[in-house]
């Protein structure tokens, strides 16, 4: 093994996240737009270099949410590894610098969490040493869990202020408290229609929303991914073709 390092996609396959989220008007679509959205992850994950493994609802154990990501990450660490990146399905900005980042904050001894827009995480790096009980009881898929398991990883209370501007962190007065976190950026979780609605209006204006939202399909995600790579391109000032996982 020459990484002690690991990727764990914590995903439910494709149908069985169709018959839980809507995101497209057929089943036949939503099943392939969630397909889309888990292939583009597994895939940014793959070129990060790190050893990849996605664990699905058939290899998940646990009754609760909290003791199915455990288990999940147990399961990873029982082959070697010791540092974890933990990706969900949901972040369609999600880019290979995100990861990246994480990967290099991770394998310098830091913490690593992903906040998203309402309060969770799309990207949780750790290290085996943090799985465990308290890992498990976090209040997961609420709107307090990235305080809370900033709070956890850093041993005291974060504010949702210092979470949701990372650049703060710099002249934050316990910055101290804080420096073994790296937080990358914040990104929108798409888990319904209105999500893809929200997201779309926010990387592309409100004149696209209707005409997309008209014809929701698999090409969906990648028009997201177009768009985020275009104006992440505008506003650092660069040109050039998207480059799209």
């Amino acid at each position: 093994m020459t990484s002690k390092t690991a990727i764990l996609l914590f995903s439910r396959t494709a149908s069985s996240e169709a018959r839980a989220k809507q995101l497209a008007g057929s089943a036949d679509r939503n099943a392939r737009l969630l397909d889309r959205m888990i292939r583009r992850t597994h895939r940014l994950a793959a070129r990060t270099g790190l050893p990849v493994f996605q664990i699905d609802e058939e290899q998940q154990s646990g009754t609760s949410f909290g003791e199915r990501i455990n288990q999940a990450a147990a399961q990873i660490v029982a082959k070697g590894y010791s540092k974890l990146i933990i990706l969900g399905n949901d972040a369609p900005q999600l880019r290979l610098n995100d990861l990246q980042r994480a990967k290099k904050g991770l394998e310098a001894g830091k913490f690593v969490i992903g906040p998203d827009r309402r309060g969770g995480a799309y990207l949780i790096g750790v290290g085996a040493d943090q799985l465990g009980s308290a890992f498990e009881e976090l209040p997961w898929q609420t709107d307090r869990l990235c305080t809370d398991l900033a709070g956890l990883l850093a041993k005291t209370s974060v504010s949702r202020t210092l979470l949701a501007y990372p650049d703060l962190q710099a002249n934050h007065e316990n910055q101290n408290d804080c420096n073994n976190l790296l937080f990358v950026r914040e990104l929108s979780d798409v888990n319904s229609i209105g999500d893809l609605s929200r997201l779309i209006g926010l990387l592309a204006g409100k004149s696209s929303v209707s005409l997309l939202l008209a014809r929701v399909s698999i090409d969906v995600v990648q028009y997201l991914v177009t768009i985020s790579h275009c104006c992440y391109l505008s506003a650092t000032g660069r040109r050039g073709p998207p480059v799209l996982g």
